[in-house]
């Protein structure tokens, strides 16, 4: 689909939201044009915290009548999430969109392209429409293991906690050059770049407290309905 990438959000945030039958035109125009990213001031993130539990049977927890053990109240567990601003958020999206196809571009020049699966969109085959799911790439995961039995087989099972927060910046800029087949980023890539590793970002209570009385806010108007006839 053309411009999949350019999707426009409502969530408040530093500036007022972007609209797709007024902004479309020139948003496409800015964020395709090396120069203007290379000297845009991006906004920083808007963080919040947000609090969730997990209700998981432990392992000596009594069953009830249909066989199922008890779920028990976990701790709170608390995730942060960082939104962009409505412009830079269009930016992320075009630059991934990028990205996405130099790298499709370089799994095909490798061995082990159809085994990396994370992050991508491969299409299911034998005629049918839509991209596989983690239900065929399980599937086509046992389906190996069952029809090589008679081979030594390893499997490793790992989670990683906290995986992007302590991604090493250095080995990022390595591979985001390797994706591009460059030598050094673009002035563009690399004030995309830049900008996500900074993680400037204001908290979300913080600016609504101290500028509460100056908040631009667009109510919910519902849709207007034709009368029943």
């Amino acid at each position: 689909m053309e411009n999949e990438w350019l999707k426009f959000k409502k969530y408040p945030h530093i500036g007022k939201p972007l609209t797709k039958k007024k902004d479309s035109g020139w948003v496409k125009r800015f964020v395709a044009n090396p120069d203007k990213i290379a000297n845009h001031k991006f906004v920083p993130l808007l963080h919040r915290s947000i609090s969730q539990r997990k209700y998981r049977p432990a392992k000596d927890a009594p069953k009830n009548i249909s066989g199922k053990r008890q779920r028990s109240v976990s701790d709170k567990k608390k995730r942060h999430i960082y939104y962009p601003s409505h412009l830079d958020s269009v930016i992320y999206a075009y630059y991934s969109h990028l990205l996405i196809e130099k790298y499709e571009e370089y799994l095909n020049e490798k061995p082990y392209g159809s085994v990396a699966v994370a992050y991508r969109k491969i299409p299911i085959e034998n005629g049918r429409s839509g991209n596989k799911s983690n239900v065929e790439f399980a599937f086509e995961a046992l389906d190996f293991i069952e029809n090589n039995k008679d081979r030594k087989l390893s499997i490793i099972v790992a989670d990683v906690t906290s995986f992007f927060d302590n991604l090493d910046h250095w080995l990022l800029h390595q591979q985001w050059k390797r994706v591009l087949n460059v030598n050094n980023l673009p002035d563009d890539h690399y004030a995309v770049f830049k900008n996500l590793i900074g993680k400037r970002y204001v908290n979300e209570n913080e600016l609504f407290n101290r500028f509460q009385n100056k908040l631009i806010v667009e109510r919910y108007k519902p849709h207007c309905q034709s009368p029943i006839k």
